[in-house]
């Protein structure tokens, strides 16, 4: 009997599951991401990747450890940003009718502007958490990590000229 309502209850919840997120249908591609898209998501993936060269945080302390934390913190904000910049532009660029994009677009471009100024703050942010450092490790990842920003904020600066 248990056995039986289990499978009963596994069965709405995969039909409520299917109801809510379909199945693109047979021949129905995925839509295709832009250029500047494709771009935005490899930036984020060299941030992370950037991050994840930060020295441990067990292996550290004092100063050094105050360092890792601000650039892992900036870090994972910068993340955040280009990730919702993805996603503003991929739901721009996927908007059919000419008029809703018309009203969408001064809306990007704002944000595209803010994701870019809260970019280029945290290289500078950088800098401060880095004058703490000592280690190469912790050094090396932070001047990345800021090169990585500068890319992606050079992007973004790229896509909203292409918006005006």
């Amino acid at each position: 009997m248990k056995n039986r309502r289990g499978r009963l209850v596994a069965w709405v919840l995969g039909a409520a599951l299917a109801a809510m997120f379909p199945a693109m249908l047979a021949g129905q591609a995925a839509p295709k991401e832009s250029a500047e898209v494709q771009a935005l998501r490899a930036l984020k993936t060299a941030i992370g990747k950037d991050s994840a060269g930060l020295p441990k945080p067990d292996s550290i302390k004092g100063m050094e450890l105050d360092a890792v934390a601000g650039v892992g913190q900036k870090a994972g904000e910068a993340m955040m940003e280009v990730d919702n910049a993805i996603w503003f532009v991929n739901l721009y660029q996927q908007m059919q009718c000419e008029p809703d994009r018309a009203a969408a677009k001064a809306a990007l471009v704002n944000r595209i502007h803010l994701f870019r100024t809260l970019l280029e703050t945290q290289v500078f942010q950088i800098d401060e958490s880095l004058a703490l450092a000592s280690l190469p490790a912790t050094l090396q990842a932070g001047h990345k990590l800021q090169a990585d920003l500068k890319a992606a904020a050079a992007k973004l600066t790229e896509i909203e000229k292409g918006l005006k």
